[in-house]
């Protein structure tokens, strides 16, 4: 029996709901000193060892395409106008905090959706970064269980493939028989957009899925020839990453067609290349954009991200501000503006935002959706977004 699996059955006790283990203390964003943490109940504070803050942007650290971060509190305070993200796409952002969470500002995983095939449990072309607690994700996808009154699903949390922080933390919340709620972001989330074989067509949209992220839009179509490929598709979403954007096709006699975005967060879709270097489609939003190739009239660059998963966890979730995790944009051809020829490239989808505790103020919103059509390009699939109220 391993080492991991040996603590994880010690820890399975008890019949109370998790909250973290209070380690990273009480935790605040504000106007007056940025992020602090304090370990005497608010009476001293310091600054947060390796947060780096820009602007009203404070950054948790974390590894690009790496493991879910983990944040537990005890307070956490976060002002108007601030946000909380990751410094780097990972497979997401878990908060518990053993007391009150006041968000008035953003707790944001916008553009932070990582590269990672959530069946892989070591490096591939697919997972350039492998899950530190070196399992794939479970068959429902990362899961939290918790204990609610009036409910009666049974279960276990499982946070195989997050990584090895991620696993050890839920391993603390006891089996719910009966008596609780169990969510789950599924393996795979909406489908991307088709691609077009039609002349002169709008993108298709990502898809949506019951508990998991959106979609990528597909591209959009201008003179297009009959028979042909005429723009890129859109990929499906993963539970670490929104689906990707298809690329933008302006002309059927162009040289090389769009490209598809890449599966399981990669890179967007690129335009087609116009052998003439007149004009082309747009590109698909991804990790990162899809290339262009400008032509003569010069395109605009797709967005660089896609939208990943946010699970909070608190005795009370107080305040006015917002949880989102939305879709990036697709990129614009180049005669999408001088002529009006539209054929724009795929938006990336939105992500998944959970959001479990005995009090949730109705004034802290959800943010998880796909990013808009640009130019005619598909849109990103809208991703989940749920407020569960638990036992304290």
């Amino acid at each position: 029996m391993s080492w991991l699996r040996r603590k994880i059955q010690r820890s399975r006790q008890g019949n109370g709901n998790w909250f973290g283990d209070r380690s990273d203390g009480d935790i605040r964003i504000v106007s007056s000193a940025g992020a602090e943490q304090s370990y005497d109940g608010g009476v001293t504070w310091q600054p947060i060892p390796g947060w780096t803050i820009v602007g009203s942007v404070a950054m948790v650290p974390s590894v690009e395409d790496g493991d879910m971060v983990i944040i537990n509190g005890v307070n956490g305070q976060i002002d108007a106008g601030y946000t909380l993200t990751t410094t780097n796409r990972c497979r997401g952002l878990q908060l518990l905090f053993d007391a009150t969470l006041t968000i008035d500002g953003t707790v944001s995983m916008t553009a932070r959706g990582c590269k990672a095939n959530p069946a892989d449990a070591v490096i591939t072309s697919n997972t350039p970064v492998a899950p530190s607690d070196g399992s794939a994700v479970g068959p429902n996808g990362p899961t939290w269980a918790r204990f609610a009154k009036g409910f009666t699903e049974s279960g276990l949390s499982d946070m195989s493939g997050c990584g090895t922080d991620a696993v050890i933390s839920e391993a603390n919340q006891p089996e719910v028989l009966g008596n609780g709620v169990v969510v789950s972001i599924q393996p795979v989330g909406g489908l991307g957009g088709a691609r077009l074989t039609v002349s002169t067509s709008a993108g298709n949209p990502g898809q949506t899925a019951a508990s998991g992220l959106g979609g990528g839009g597909g591209g959009a179509v201008n003179i297009g020839i009959s028979g042909t490929i005429k723009s890129g598709a859109g990929s499906a979403a993963t539970c670490f990453s929104s689906g990707v954007g298809g690329g933008g096709h302006y002309n059927g006699y162009n040289s090389t067609p769009p490209g598809d975005g890449q599966p399981y967060g990669g890179q967007g879709g690129c335009s087609d290349d116009p052998s003439s270097g007149v004009a082309t489609g747009g590109p698909g939003a991804g990790n990162p954009g899809g290339a262009t190739y400008t032509g003569a009239a010069g395109g605009e660059a797709a967005e660089e991200g896609t939208a990943a998963p946010i699970f909070i966890c608190a005795r009370k979730i107080l305040g006015t501000g917002a949880v989102e995790s939305k879709g990036s944009l697709g990129g614009r051809g180049s005669k999408d503006r001088s002529q009006g020829l539209l054929c724009g490239g795929g938006s990336t989808g939105g992500g998944a935002t959970i959001l479990m505790s005995s009090e949730i103020a109705d004034t802290i919103t959800i943010d998880i959706s796909g990013g808009t059509s640009v130019a005619l390009g598909g849109a990103g699939g809208d991703g989940f977004g749920l407020k569960q109220i638990i036992d304290a």
